[in-house]
């Protein structure tokens, strides 16, 4: 294996230290870098890329579409958000986070369902594909009540080139490969969505704009990075 094959399997990453982090935790790297609220890392990405993709990713994406378009679940957001006046001044919806649609599950968990005769490799990317039929009801909802343009971003490393694919598609633009430029896309007129972030979102976001809305875990879930 020679030099270009062993950096291949390597991917820069932005690594977020929360708030919480660095008040009441003791340092676990240089002491150089303990307060930063920041770092670059290196992830090995080879156990992730030899679980291959699946092979009908758009089709299944579609039918999950079309499921949550026809769930009562997206009648009431839609009722929800139809309710807000602000709406209608939103021109941009960030995602952060919301997952690959493609990648197949660790083996460990094709073993252990399988057992249940489930379609494992359906479930398994099943909460990402609704999450991003979510995203694109709400700026269908916010073009319908302007008719203007508005644009659906998604910051997620582990997207994978099929998802990237599918998603561009489908209206999204992909930005922040390396898990921190959608962070700079955030203004007063955008909606934030993002659901089991690897990030400290909220404390992020509040050092750069105040959105029309935020979507996300409560202070509650994974406090330690809210």
């Amino acid at each position: 294996m020679g030099l270009t094959d062993v950096f291949s399997t390597r991917e820069p990453r932005v690594v977020y230290q929360d708030y919480w982090r660095l008040v009441k935790t003791q340092p676990d790297r240089p002491k150089e870098t303990y307060h930063c609220a920041y770092l670059i890392d290196w992830i090995n990405t080879s156990a992730r890329n030899f679980r291959g993709v699946l092979a009908d990713a758009s089709l299944a994406f579609e039918k999950s579409q079309s499921a949550w378009n026809l769930s009562t679940t997206c009648h009431l957001l839609s009722l929800e958000l139809n309710k807000r006046l602000d709406m209608d001044k939103v021109t941009k919806i960030v995602c952060f986070g919301l997952g690959d649609m493609c990648r197949k599950p660790p083996e460990w968990v094709m073993r252990s369902e399988s057992l249940h005769g489930h379609d494992v490799e359906a479930s398994f990317v099943q909460p990402s594909m609704l999450q991003h039929a979510i995203a694109l009801t709400m700026m269908k909802i916010c073009h319908d009540k302007t008719g203007n343009a508005v644009d659906l971003l998604a910051q997620d490393p582990d997207y994978t080139e099929q998802a990237k694919t599918i998603l561009e598609i489908n209206g999204f633009s992909v930005v922040g490969q390396h898990g921190a430029g959608g962070f700079a896309e955030v203004d007063d007129n955008s909606v934030v969505f993002s659901v089991f972030v690897k990030a400290p979102l909220k404390q992020i976001i509040a050092d750069i704009a105040r959105p029309i809305l935020i979507i996300t875990d409560g202070f509650e879930v994974f406090n330690d990075s809210a």
